[in-house]
């Protein structure tokens, strides 16, 4: 243990000086950093204020509470430090402090993590197990990466020694080491990892016996291979192996790689997993099979599953031309690996899905998934008594069976710019109950979800209109049970779109065995307003009004409001002139489009009173006034249209930065194993992709596809940005 913390600490302290510091072997920076900017803040700081009331019942929250969150980045002179904060004044009822403070430089191809982070190497050895201290990751150019932390993982937590009974546990305080290193070719990805962990028994003072808390030593280490044949399939396999003393008092025992003392309550486990993967030009094909000792835990993880055996596979798939997609999967678990258990589970685990695209305006998609649990329970009695291996077989065999299916369709009443409709209609059913032999021994319960939707737009106008009609029914042994109710929510943008507005209210009804129980309405209201990116204000209100006829028809009224206000720092000065340039571009077309609307109202009406030949005229007159650009006659003005605008200044954004703030939700696909060649819109609007090795795939167009832009990205990083007008743009 302590050649491995010294071996850590030097490692470490060594590659956070080389990320801090400017040592001679990296003089060719210099010139570099003097162009750099001296220093430059990117990310954003937010405030929210909270006011609570009630009415009718206790408060369950406080009547006020504010939150200040940033998450920030300062670069100086090309160093990158992130840097996160969070204060409230809700911190008082944690008895850990809620306020917690990191900072995470990154230089090049070294990024390191001081402070309260987490780092994971695998899932058998550090898996996501916050710690205090200090954590690097090295990526450099080439084969070779590393990682490594050292840290607290937990502080003492000291006795009541004045209460027994107490629900509070005490814990010793724990320290964690763990290094990574991997190396990954084209095709070949190999990594290893070792992690340990060791409690102070020192930090706490002498404990009682009927605490039961005794200190803790643990040696965990993992190996994982990876490997790709033929651009089609992909194998991977991960051991585990784990050492953990469950008394580190107890005598000892010898030492293991020179880190670990094992004792006399040292337990050794192992954990093995797999998986196979084939990729066909319209199909997946994979497998998987995994393995996990019980016992097998590790200090580096806050829970684990083991004393189980996986063995899984699935596949997906296109038909006719991409317009039916179907994935399925299943899988069989069990437990009891060793025998050593009264009672044996075994899992059954199967799911499918459906998706219809018949045309850009309907689509459809359906799902189902059974889980069945199995297992045989053996008194100790029945196993001293049974005559043979076969008695008292079935006799308390025991499955809970629960399934799931869905259908949920949407279709495109109208797809007119000026004017889009939309209706969808959803359907969730699930039940379980349990089953000893062939007799139901818990009739368990169903459940009954059906909602509907019909949305509407008037994008000249901003506003969209929505309507949702939800109904929830649940029947179980005991009881039946059900809510139903309707939504509707309006939507409105002000001053080209930088003040949005929106309010919504639902009524719903709850019922008990057919009798109404309660009455609940909500009423929501949201201003938020923009300026320039950098600012924005919001203020979002919330009333809640019930009747609970089991309170004798009491009313209870609760009120919560919520003013925030974010900041954002990552505009720099030309962003800004750029975005105050587009933003003053726009209102001047905006007022020339009033403008000639208005004319052409007061044109049309004049226009009623006259002969063909006087309309042309005064209508080219008109046209000359208004603007100086040729005359069109008769045909149909076509003025620069305002959206397009916009969209020429984002597509500049883009190129110019390199960079896009996408939402996930908006990528509809990112093809790691493709090297794009290019992207087309047919005339349906079918997304077209050609690969480098010819190879074409072919996303059929929905309903909804082109409500917002679309981002794809391929293997290489190289992203195309497909705008609502069906425009493509490569970005890099």
């Amino acid at each position: 243990m302590g050649l491995m913390r010294c071996f850590l600490q030097i490692f470490i302290i060594g590659c956070v000086d080389s990320c801090l510091l400017i040592t001679s072997g990296q003089a060719q920076d210099l010139t570099s950093i003097g162009d750099a900017k001296p220093l430059k803040i990117t990310g954003s700081i937010s405030n929210s204020n909270i006011l609570y009331f009630a009415n009718g019942l206790n408060a369950r929250r406080d009547p006020f509470s504010y939150y200040f969150m940033g998450n920030l980045t300062l670069t100086l002179f090309g160093y990158s430090a992130p840097f996160s904060f969070s204060v409230s004044n809700q911190n008082r009822q944690f008895q850990q402090p809620f306020n917690q403070f990191s900072l995470h430089p990154t230089y090049k191809w070294v990024t390191a993590h001081l402070g309260v982070a987490s780092m994971s190497f695998s899932p058998y050895t550090l898996s996501g197990h916050m710690f205090n201290g200090v954590g690097v990751e090295l990526n450099p150019p080439g084969k070779l990466k590393l990682s490594a932390m050292v840290g607290r993982l937990q502080k003492a937590v000291f006795p009541d020694t004045t209460n027994l009974n107490s629900s509070a546990t005490p814990a010793f305080e724990r320290w964690g080491y763990g290094l990574k290193a991997g190396y990954q070719v084209e095709g070949t990805q190999i990594e290893t990892s070792l992690f340990t962990a060791k409690d102070d028994k020192w930090s706490l003072p002498v404990l009682s016996d009927q605490l039961e808390v005794q200190p803790q030593e643990n040696l965990a280490a993992s190996f994982n291979v990876g490997k790709r044949f033929f651009r089609r399939f992909n194998i991977s396999g991960e051991l585990g192996w784990t050492a953990i003393t469950a008394n580190s008092n107890a005598a000892y025992n010898g030492l293991i790689l020179g880190v670990f003392h094992a004792k006399k309550t040292t337990s050794y486990y192992k954990a093995f997993k797999t998986t196979f993967a084939y990729t066909g030009t319209r199909y997946t094909v994979n497998a998987g099979y995994e393995r996990i000792d019980p016992g097998y835990r590790t200090l580096g993880a806050y829970y684990f599953n083991n004393d189980l055996e996986n063995i899984t596979g699935g596949f997906t798939t296109q038909l006719f031309q991409s317009k039916v997609n179907i994935s399925a999967n299943a899988g069989v678990q069990r437990n009891n690996l060793d025998g050593a258990q009264n009672s044996t589970m075994r899992r059954l685990v199967g799911a499918a899905n459906v998706t219809f695209n018949p045309n850009n305006r309907l689509n459809f998609t359906a799902a189902y998934s059974n889980f069945q649990t199995y297992t045989n329970v053996r008194s100790d009695f029945d196993r001293i008594n049974q005559l043979t291996p076969y008695e008292n077989l079935d006799t308390l065999n025991f499955r809970q069976i629960s399934k799931n299916a869905s259908l949920n369709t949407n279709y495109a009443l109208s797809t007119k710019k000026n004017k889009p409709q939309n209706v969808s209609l959803n359907f969730v059913y699930q039940t379980s109950f349990d089953k000893q032999g062939n007799n139901a021994i818990n009739q368990g319960g169903d459940f009954y979800n059906v909602n509907s939707a019909y949305t509407i737009g008037f994008p000249k106008k901003n506003i969209n209109v929505s309507a949702f009609f939800n109904l929830n029914y649940n029947n179980t042994a005991t009881m039946q049970s059900s809510t139903l109710g309707p939504t509707i929510s309006v939507s409105k943008t002000f001053f080209q779109k930088t003040l949005k507005t929106a309010l919504n209210s639902s009524f719903n009804y709850a019922f008990a065995n057919s009798s109404q129980v309660s009455r609940i309405l909500n009423l929501r209201g949201t201003v938020s307003y923009t300026v320039l990116k950098q600012h924005n204000l919001s203020l979002n209100i919330v009333a809640q009004n019930r009747i609970n006829r089991a309170l004798n028809g009491t009313a209870i009224t609760e009120f919560t409001s919520t003013l925030s206000y974010n900041y954002n720092f990552n505009l720099d000065k030309k962003e800004k002139e750029k975005l105050v340039n587009a933003h003053e571009m726009m209102k001047k077309k905006e007022e020339e489009e009033r403008a000639i609307e208005a004319a052409a109202r007061e044109e049309k009406r004049k226009l009623k009173t006259s002969v063909l030949r006087e309309k042309k005229k005064a209508l080219h007159e008109r046209e000359t006034i208004l603007f100086p650009i040729p005359a069109l006659s008769s045909k149909k003005l076509d003025m620069p249209d305002v959206a397009e605008i916009k969209k020429k200044v984002i597509v500049q954004q883009v190129i110019n930065k390199r960079e896009s703030k996408w939402n996930e939700n908006d990528a509809i696909a990112t093809y790691d194993d493709m090297e794009i060649e290019s992207i087309k819109i047919n005339q349906k609007g079918d997304i077209i992709i050609r690969e480098q090795d010819g190879n074409v795939l072919k996303i059929t167009a929905n309903a909804t596809m082109y409500e917002s832009d679309i981002k794809i990205t391929d293997k290489k990083g190289n992203v195309w940005i497909i705008f609502k007008d069906k425009k493509v743009v490569k970005v890099q």
